[in-house]
């Protein structure tokens, strides 16, 4: 097995609706933030780097809109 890295990651944000949770986790790091997608209904799970000068809650998910 191979040893991982683990980066610390600090939870700017969360919000659930629909059976969708929505978090955003911060890369202590990198300083660079996701948008962490969970369809509890379909059980689909992503997430998406949110570019500079990007709003989180405005990154395109696909058909669904964060806020």
């Amino acid at each position: 097995m191979t040893p991982q890295l683990l980066t610390p990651m600090r939870e700017l944000d969360r919000r659930q609706a629909d059976g969708v949770d929505a978090r955003l986790p911060w890369c202590e790091v990198d300083r660079g933030v996701l948008v962490a997608v969970n369809d509890h209904e379909t059980a689909e799970a992503f997430s998406v780097e949110v570019q500079e000068g990007e709003r989180p809650l405005e990154v395109d998910c696909g058909a669904r809109r964060l806020n």
